[in-house]
């Protein structure tokens, strides 16, 4: 259990691990079929989509969980580089709204404004990507171009 608790914490808040009574329960024990402990269901949308039953390491709970269950990115101290992990696991959306608020604050930042380029030309803004690249690469100063809008 303490292994279980560890991972589901581990997703920040993506995961949600709950336990049953066997003994008070045994409607559930009956319905999933469970007869040993201990058994893990995961369900997905209020659905079982996979489990196990018995003892398993650490690696293979993980494995189970991974197409099923986003583990969200490290926890960085430094707002740019949650973004570049955010980016560089696919996830240009979240990445885009971290950097708006970043360059909101500060648009003189040519790393994030190359990264939220990027993150424009991966949604298909080519024309606003290009905006935030020339201003780039025409200042090595503070960049002109107007600050992303909060959604």
């Amino acid at each position: 259990m303490p292994m279980l608790q560890q991972i589901a914490e581990s997703y920040q808040g993506e995961l949600l691990l709950a336990k049953v009574d066997c003994d008070a329960e045994q409607d559930i024990v009956a319905r999933f079929g469970i007869r040993s402990l201990p058994t893990v269901v995961l369900f997905k949308d209020g659905q079982p989509v996979d489990g196990f039953a018995g003892a398993q390491p650490e690696s293979a709970v993980r494995k189970m969980l991974e197409p099923h269950v986003q583990m969200p990115p490290p926890v960085a101290a430094d707002p740019l580089e949650q973004a570049e992990a955010l980016f560089a696991e696919g996830r240009i959306g979240d990445a885009e709204a971290l950097l708006k608020v970043l360059l909101g604050e500060d648009n003189s930042n040519a790393k994030a404004l190359i990264l939220y380029g990027r993150c424009l030309a991966e949604r298909g803004e080519l024309g606003e990507a290009q905006v935030v690249l020339d201003a780039v690469r025409a200042t090595s100063t503070r960049p002109r171009w107007p600050v992303p809008r909060r959604s």
